[in-house]
C-alpha cells in the first residue's frame, strides 16, 4: 500500500534531539547573518568621507554663498536702458540687479567664452534668475540667438586639426563625400548630412554649446534622440570629425559654483563641493585633482577633466 505524502514529510523532518538542536542553531546562525548583512547594506549610516570639522566648514561656506546670492536678487536700482552686455563693467552689472559675486561670475564667463553673442548666452547662465533676465531681455542689444555667420566668424581664426582643415578646404565637394567639423558646423551643414534632420541638428548644436564643444563623436550618443535610435549614428558618424582645439575650458581655480554647475556633467551639489574644497585646501594643481573632493567620482573626473583648466 502506498504511504501518504504526509507520512513522507514526517520521515523527512524526523530528527533526534541532538540533531534538532543542531538544526535550530544553524538556522539561528543563518538568520543572524542575513540580518547583519541586511543592516550593513540598507540601514547602517556610512562613515563620513570628511571630518566633522570639514563638514561644518562646508555647511557654513554654502550658507554664506546662498545668503550672498539672495542679497543679489533685488531689482535694479535704476531704470533700465538698452545695453550691450559685452560692454558692462562690474559696476554696470551691479547697477542692473546683480550682486558683486554674481557680476564677477558673469564677467568671468564672458571672458572665458570670448563674449556674449546672443541673448541665449545670457539666459543659460544659472547666476541670472529667469525673472531678472525677463526684465532685461527687451533692452539687451544682442540677437535672440547666434547666427551661423557669427559662429563662423568666431572660429575662422582658430587652429583646425588635419581632418577639420580638410573639410574646410573642400567647400565644393559633394556632401556625400564631405567631412564636417562638428564643433564649428551650423545646423544647416549638419542637417544636410544623411541621418541628421533639422531637429537633431539643433539638438547637436545646443548640446555642443552646453558642453563647451565635443571632444569625441561618442558624446553624440548622449543625446536623447540618438539614445532612442542608435542606428542613426552609423549613418553619419563617418562624415563628421572633431577639432578639440575649439573646446571651451572652465578655469577650475577661479570659476564659480554657478559656472561649474552649468556644465551638463556636473550637478549643483558637486559644483558647490568642488569650489568649497578649493576654498578650504587651495587651488587645484591639475584638473584631475578634483577627485580629492568627496562627491567627485572617477567617472566624473574622466568625463569632466578635458573641459577644465588649472591656471
Amino acid at each position: 500500500m502506498r504511504r501518504p505524502f504526509r507520512e513522507h514529510l514526517k520521515d523527512l523532518f524526523a530528527l533526534h534531539r541532538a540533531e534538532a538542536q543542531a538544526f535550530r542553531m544553524v538556522t539561528l546562525g543563518i538568520v543572524m547573518a542575513a540580518g547583519w548583512v541586511t543592516y550593513e547594506q540598507w540601514f547602517r549610516e556610512p562613515p563620513p568621507l570628511v571630518t566633522s570639522a570639514e563638514q561644518e566648514t562646508l555647511k557654513d561656506w554654502i550658507a554664506r554663498q546662498d545668503s550672498t546670492e539672495q542679497q543679489g536678487s533685488a531689482a535694479p536700482g535704476t531704470a533700465l536702458a538698452p545695453f550691450d552686455p559685452n560692454a558692462l563693467d562690474l559696476a554696470g552689472w551691479q547697477g542692473i540687479g546683480l550682486s558683486e559675486r554674481q557680476a564677477r561670475s558673469v564677467m568671468s564667463y564672458a571672458e572665458r567664452a570670448g563674449g556674449f553673442r546672443s541673448k541665449h548666452d545670457l539666459r543659460r547662465l544659472r547666476v541670472i534668475r529667469p525673472e531678472l533676465f525677463a526684465a532685461w531681455e527687451p533692452f539687451i542689444m544682442l540677437p535672440d540667438s547666434s547666427s551661423s555667420k557669427a559662429l563662423k566668424r568666431s572660429t575662422r581664426d582658430t587652429l583646425w586639426t588635419a581632418n577639420a582643415a580638410e573639410a574646410r578646404r573642400a567647400p565644393n565637394m559633394p556632401m556625400a563625400r564631405r567631412r564636417v567639423e562638428v564643433n564649428s558646423a551650423d545646423t544647416l551643414e549638419l542637417a544636410a548630412l544623411p541621418g541628421i534632420g533639422p531637429s537633431l541638428a539643433r539638438a547637436m548644436v545646443a548640446y555642443r554649446e552646453r558642453l563647451g564643444g565635443y571632444r569625441s563623436l561618442e558624446q553624440l550618443m548622449e543625446l536623447r534622440t540618438l539614445k532612442a535610435h542608435p542606428e542613426n549614428y552609423e549613418l553619419f558618424a563617418d562624415r563628421l570629425v572633431v577639432d578639440t582645439a575649439l573646446i571651451r575650458r572652465i578655469p577650475i581655480n577661479t570659476c564659480s559654483a554657478e559656472q561649474l554647475a552649468d556644465h551638463p556633467y556636473v550637478n549643483w551639489k558637486q559644483a558647490k563641493a568642488i569650489v568649497a574644497y578649493r576654498t578650504m585646501h587651495g587651488p587645484y594643481a591639475t584638473p584631475e585633482r578634483i577627485r580629492d573632493c568627496a562627491l567627485v567620482t572617477d567617472s566624473l573626473v574622466r568625463k569632466l577633466a578635458p573641459y577644465l583648466i588649472a591656471e
